[in-house]
This record gives structure tokens, C-alpha cells and sequence, in this order.
């Protein structure tokens, strides 16, 4: 396909110019074409032929290569924060294997009590009632973990007073067992959620340094090629300027 006519009106395409709106990531696209033309743009700004005119415009003679490191800096964090996800995943599917197995003990109790309930068509409503409420019919035990313990632990200390049919004195040890695995398993995911969180954060505030960085060698290469001058064409390009209007960010 043939180039397209340059439009004197528009600006470089630049990922850092596309609004963003998604949520954070592990890893992000739209900021790594960012740093890569961050990268380039320090790249230039070091050059014989730009960095005096640069510096007598306004720049630090350090922003080239300070740009240069907190990319580097960027590509670090960015690769920990895409680990840190994978181990919170990790430690997320970790931890739900006790609670589903301890879900799956709460509902056998539960369908222990809806059975006793069939085998005594004599007892009236409120008894039906109070039978259900020691069992928590109805009730999501597992929104609080802390809660969550407690609450099943009641139900087998309930469940060997009631005498449900087909409850054994081994079948209430081998629950209690796996309330105990439940209760005692480490909790990675909240440690595993902070870390990933964090590592995200320091991602993100190096990548606004990434942008305060080249902005500040963007302006000065505004002035030092000014947009009227179509000789400067080139070299706005190479600064990802927009040519034909002024460096407005």
C-alpha cells in the first residue's frame, strides 16, 4: 500500500495520545509503545546535532539519559508487576481449594438437616425453622473467612448434639479436619493482591515520569523547530511533535 499524503495538521500517532479507559493491568500495550518511542525520542535528544540546541532552549543536559533509565526502570517494574499477577492467580486458586471442600462439608450438614426434617412430619414449623437456622439454611457463610470458620464449626458441634441421620462420630472428625486445613492454610491471596497492587503503582508512576521526562525534551524541540517552518518537518517527526501547529501537551 502506497504511503498515505502527509496531512500538515496532524500530529505522530503516539499510544500515549489514545485515551485509556481500561482498568489496570498486569501487562500494558498502549505504555510499552509509549516507552519504546520515549526510548527513541531520548535517543535523539543525545545527539550531537540536537542536544546543544536542546540545552539552549531549556533542557537539562541530564533529561536524555534520565529519560533513558526510568525506561529501563519502566520495562523492570512492568515485567514484576505482570509475576506478581501470575502469583496472585496462583494464590487465589490455592486458596479456594479448602474453601470449596469446606463448602461441600457445610452443604452434606445441611442436607443431613433437610433429611431429619422429612423423617419428622410431626414437628411443627418453628421447630422446622429453629432446625434450619443452627445449619445456616440460607445463609452465605463464606463472604467473611473469618466468620466462616466459626459459623461451620458451630454447625458440627450442632450436627453431633442433633444425632442427624447418617452422621457418624467419624464423619464429624473427618470434617473437623478439614475445617482445621481450612482454618490453618496460609491466606496468600491477600499478601499476593497487595504485591501485584503495589507493583502496578510504581509501574504507573514510572510511567509518568516516562512522560513528564520527554515532554520536557518535546517542548524544548517545539522551539527549537518551530511548526511554521516546513523545513522542520523531519525533525518534529522525530520528536513526535504535531506538525503544522504548536507542542501543546
Amino acid at each position: 500500500m502506497p504511503d498515505q499524503p502527509l496531512d500538515p495538521n496532524s500530529a505522530p500517532v503516539d499510544p500515549a495520545a489514545v485515551p485509556q479507559h481500561s482498568t489496570p493491568q498486569a501487562f500494558h500495550q498502549a505504555q510499552l509503545e509509549t516507552v519504546k518511542n520515549a526510548e527513541g525520542l531520548a535517543r535523539s535528544a543525545a545527539k550531537s546535532e540536537h542536544q546543544p540546541k536542546l540545552i539552549a532552549e531549556g533542557m537539562k543536559a541530564a533529561t536524555p539519559a534520565d529519560l533513558l533509565l526510568v525506561c529501563k526502570q519502566w520495562r523492570k517494574l512492568s515485567g514484576e508487576a505482570v509475576d506478581a499477577t501470575e502469583e496472585r492467580n496462583e494464590a487465589t486458586d490455592l486458596g479456594g481449594d479448602a474453601e470449596t471442600q469446606l463448602k461441600r462439608e457445610v452443604e452434606y450438614y445441611r442436607g443431613k438437616c433437610r433429611l431429619a426434617i422429612v423423617q419428622n412430619p410431626a414437628w411443627s414449623k418453628t421447630q422446622k425453622d429453629a432446625l434450619k437456622a443452627r445449619y445456616f439454611i440460607g445463609v452465605e457463610l463464606f463472604a467473611n473467612e473469618g466468620n466462616a470458620g466459626q459459623s461451620v464449626q458451630l454447625i458440627l458441634d450442632h450436627a453431633a448434639a442433633d444425632a442427624l441421620p447418617g452422621v457418624t462420630p467419624e464423619k464429624l472428625a473427618a470434617s473437623a479436619l478439614v475445617l482445621k486445613e481450612f482454618e490453618d492454610s496460609p491466606n496468600p491471596q491477600n499478601d499476593a493482591q497487595t504485591e501485584a497492587t503495589r507493583k502496578r503503582k510504581l509501574r504507573e508512576a514510572a510511567f509518568a515520569e516516562v512522560m513528564r521526562l520527554r515532554q520536557e525534551i518535546q517542548h524544548c524541540a517545539d522551539t527549537v523547530y518551530p511548526w511554521w517552518d516546513d523545513l522542520n518537518i523531519a525533525y518534529r517527526k522525530e520528536f513526535l511533535i504535531p506538525i503544522g501547529r504548536p507542542f501543546t501537551a
